[in-house]
């Protein structure tokens, strides 16, 4: 019986011997072989020969060990499990106390627990300790930072442990010498620890990051209230200047912009009602609602919004807000450039309906140019009932069809202008104006296809068919400006007492007058040949009068300078008069010339 420290174990000794016989190792019976003594050489000389090959049971031993540790348990994740036998009987949940306490006892696990409660079994180095227990050091980032380029690990190490366990019982450093009762010590390179003091700080640094990850959570839970309510206000900004956007573009009032911005002006609305239920908290909303950046608010705000964030409104709502915006934004832009379109089509159509009244406007005006006299009564008739036509094709033109355009305007604002071409037509009343329109110039040219056909008939007999009226034409237009020429030498004559020339250019100008009449009423081609004739007649007349006075004038011109030269020449001995009065009729032959 061997006494060990688990307890008495009793061996038997039979056998003992071959059971546990070995071989000397090689190298070993070597060594002994080569021995100075003739002795040993023959002892160990069959053994040197016979095992040198032969492994010992250590080395056996050895070789399993090796094999197990590289082969099975560095390559699968081991975990030491003691194994104990409950009962002798191996039966299920029956547990024999005596049993298992002797298990315990001599398998070592409480002298183990002895071993790790009286001495320190965990231990770290100091860079490791720091790396992973930074968080534990006290002050600010900063203050962090500089205790990294100023201190050592080691005494940051401590400078931790001190503040989280105490340094009451520290071994060494000027504490404790009774290591049975030290919490910890540092060593060289590590600190070594008792049994839980490293859970306890880990446990530290999981309740240190919990309250750090619950403090950013609660600021980032306010930042991001306070972030949605900025949004929401921003949002009803936002709404309103698409309203302002549609009101310029004239689309608000359109059916698809109308119901957009409705619809999204009740999404926000909604959002800050759910708001004002609590109206001690509703002034601390408004004050973040009316803010474009988001930043420097009170505690209490943030506190607000940040109970907004996980009570009343989410970003699921705010962002179903935006989209709804965007929405609006992108209906009033399309909705605005099919208006345009839109627009410009009932533009065009009402001005082809326009020109369609202005051509029709024209035939009746024609119909009354053809009809002028001076007074008959038919053609006068015929002449007020155009009048009264082309009054009423221009109130059409710009009063009715006006009309017609705006109220297709007003249609716009029921149809759906979300299609890429909304299709436009104009309402039966514009085609029922232009037939108003065309039964006017028809009736006017049926009262009047008699005078016109008359005066047709008359233009093409004096303008077309005879030549010579042509021709005639042509000098009246020639003899009109040789008289607007002898205006002035008329009115020069008149000053002077000669009035032939002012009555016979009168007389010219009356028959020019009879010809535009004429011309009006072409209704006598024959007087109105006649009366072109007299007028070039007289136009003639008005010619030869000019004529008679210049030659009258210039007789008379004539005479006085022969009267001076006679006056002169009776001066004979007065050479020097006579050489002046030489020069001044040479000055006077020039100046009649010119």
């Amino acid at each position: 019986m061997i006494k060990h420290y688990a307890g008495d174990v009793v061996y038997t000794v039979g056998s003992f011997v071959s059971k546990s016989k070995d071989f000397l190792a090689p190298h070993l019976a070597k060594v002994l072989h080569d021995s100075e003594s003739t002795l040993m050489q023959r002892i160990f000389e069959a053994e040197a020969e016979a095992h040198e090959s032969a492994a010992t049971i250590g080395q056996c031993f050895k070789t399993q060990l090796q094999r197990l540790v590289n082969e099975e348990l560095e390559s699968s994740g081991c975990v030491f499990v003691r194994c104990i036998k409950p009962n002798p009987a191996s039966k299920p949940n029956v547990y024999d106390v005596d049993l298992v306490e002797e298990q315990l006892v001599n398998g070592g696990v409480i002298c183990a627990l002895w071993m790790r409660r009286d001495g320190l079994p965990d231990r770290m180095d100091y860079e490791e300790f720091v790396n992973e227990f930074w968080c534990l050091e006290e002050g600010s980032p900063d203050e962090r930072k500089m205790r990294e380029r100023t201190m050592s690990a080691r005494d940051r190490c401590l400078a931790m442990v001190k503040m989280c366990v105490g340094d009451q019982n520290l071994v060494g450093d000027g504490q404790a010498e009774d290591s049975t009762s030290a919490r910890y010590r540092m060593g060289t390179t590590k600190i070594f620890m008792k049994s839980g003091i490293l859970p306890w700080l880990r446990n530290i640094v999981q309740l240190t990051i919990g309250c750090t990850a619950k403090k950013v959570q609660r600021r980032w839970r306010a930042k991001k209230g306070v972030n949605l309510v900025v949004r929401m206000g921003q949002l009803e900004h936002q709404l309103e200047t698409s309203r302002d956007t549609a009101r310029q573009k004239g689309v608000e009032q359109q059916r698809q912009v109308s119901e957009a911005l409705r619809v999204a002006d009740q999404s926000i609305q909604d959002g800050f009602g759910k708001l004002q239920q609590d109206p001690a908290k509703w002034g601390h909303i408004e004050e973040a609602r009316d803010t474009k950046t988001g930043q420097g608010f009170s505690r209490e705000v943030e506190k607000t919004c940040a109970e907004i964030l996980t009570t009343t409104v989410q970003e699921k709502d705010v962002g179903s807000m935006e989209s709804l915006v965007k929405q609006a934004d992108k209906t009033i832009d399309t909705v605005a450039a099919n208006w345009m379109i839109a627009e410009e089509k009932i533009t065009e159509l009402i001005t082809e309906k326009k020109c369609e009244a202005d051509a029709l406007l024209a035939r009746v005006a024609e119909v009354e140019v053809y009809c002028r006299s001076d007074g008959s009564g038919k053609e006068q008739q015929i002449i007020q009932a155009c009048v009264a036509s082309k009054a009423r094709i221009e109130l059409i033109m710009q009063e009715e069809l006006p009309k017609v355009r705006t109220q297709v305007l007003e249609q716009l604002t029921n149809m759906n202008l979300l299609e890429s071409s909304p299709q436009i037509d104009l309402p039966a009343k514009a085609a029922e104006l232009i037939k108003e329109c065309e039964s006017f110039a028809v009736k006017a040219e049926a009262d009047g296809e008699e005078v016109i056909e008359v005066r047709k008939k008359f233009e093409f007999e004096t303008m077309q068919k005879s030549p010579e009226t042509q021709a005639l034409q042509k000098q009246r237009g020639e003899a009109k400006e040789r008289l607007e020429l002898l205006e002035g030498d008329a009115a020069e004559a008149a000053r002077d007492g000669l009035t032939s020339i002012s009555k016979a250019m009168k007389a010219a100008w009356e028959w020019d007058s009879k010809i535009e009449d004429l011309l009006q009423r072409a209704t006598e081609p024959k007087r109105f040949v006649e009366a072109i004739e007299s007028f070039l007649e007289a136009e003639k007349a008005v010619q030869e009068a000019v004529r008679l006075m210049k030659k009258l004038e210039a007789e008379a011109r004539e005479r006085e300078e022969e009267d001076l030269r006679d006056l002169f020449h009776g001066f004979d001995k007065h050479k020097e008069l006579l050489r002046i009065s030489d020069a001044f009729f040479e000055l006077l032959d020039e100046f009649n010339k010119h």
